[in-house]
């Protein structure tokens, strides 16, 4: 028995005495208000609404957490009913493929016009593959930097790997942020980039596939709904030479390329 599944048994009234477990966060009132950076497994934390903010840091959540005893007996019984229903839903374990997304989708449409908690989902952003992104793609560490990922390359790559075809399919054009270089750590910036829809706009490349799923999936303007992306993830190629003509610049590339497309057929 390990310290991550030992309290499973009751979303009520256990406890999480090591933080290794995620957080849903409801109000006094038994209501769904969303989650902090660790998404949707674990604990139910309970706080004032006007005290939550969506992906909120876990030790904020935790220094707002009311417990259970604030609640009525009625508002308990509305948080454990949901609560008893977050496995079903497809971003439980923090990823979306692309067919989850469709679906979710067609069973919540006008969700983008009415968004609420629960018509949301909630990615984790350690789980994507971000495919040719570099660090030099970056302007400035810790600044928002509109990234493309609707590359040819990434375009490619997504034949034959899954997280790389979630992720392009997901985010296309989004901002991001690079929290250091050394560990090639990102996050995905909040906000109408991130909406998960098949809306027209874009370049004329983006407008023929957007047409193409859409006839495809029978999807249209009514379709489209809000996705949170939490925590942070690693890009996988350390940086791109500033300049491709400086001695061993080639040969790195070569280098970065061939590891890169190597692991990717692996998967």
């Amino acid at each position: 028995m390990t310290p991550y599944n030992y309290v499973q048994n009751n979303p009520i009234l256990r406890i999480d005495p090591t933080g290794a477990l995620d957080n849903p966060i409801y109000d006094t009132g038994g209501n769904f208000l969303g989650t902090d950076d660790r998404g949707l497994q674990g604990d139910a934390i309970v706080m004032n609404a006007s005290n939550f903010t969506q992906g909120m840091s876990h030790n904020q959540a935790l220094a707002s957490n009311l417990g259970t005893s604030v609640m009525s007996e009625g508002a308990q019984s509305a948080m454990a009913s949901h609560f008893s229903g977050l496995s079903s839903r497809p971003d439980y374990d923090g990823f979306v493929t692309v067919s989850e997304g469709i679906e979710w989708a067609r069973a919540n449409p006008g969700a983008l016009v009415d968004p609420t908690a629960d018509n949301t989902l909630y990615i984790d952003a350690s789980k994507l593959d971000f495919g040719d992104l570099y660090i030099s793609d970056f302007v400035n560490v810790g600044e928002a930097n509109p990234q493309n990922l609707f590359t040819e390359y990434n375009l490619q790559a997504a034949v034959g790997n899954s997280n790389i075809r979630a992720t392009v399919y997901a985010l296309g054009r989004v901002d991001m942020i690079l929290h250091e270089k050394a560990t090639r750590e990102v996050s995905i910036v909040n906000n109408p980039a991130t909406d998960y829809d098949w809306n027209r706009g874009g370049s004329a490349k983006r407008r023929a596939f957007i047409n193409a799923e859409r006839a495809r999936t029978g999807l249209n303007d009514t379709h489209g709904f809000r996705a949170s992306y939490y925590g942070r993830g690693t890009l996988n190629r350390p940086y791109e030479p500033t300049f491709p003509n400086a001695p061993g610049a080639t040969e790195h590339a070569n280098k970065v390329n061939e590891a890169y497309y190597k692991k990717h057929q692996r998967q």
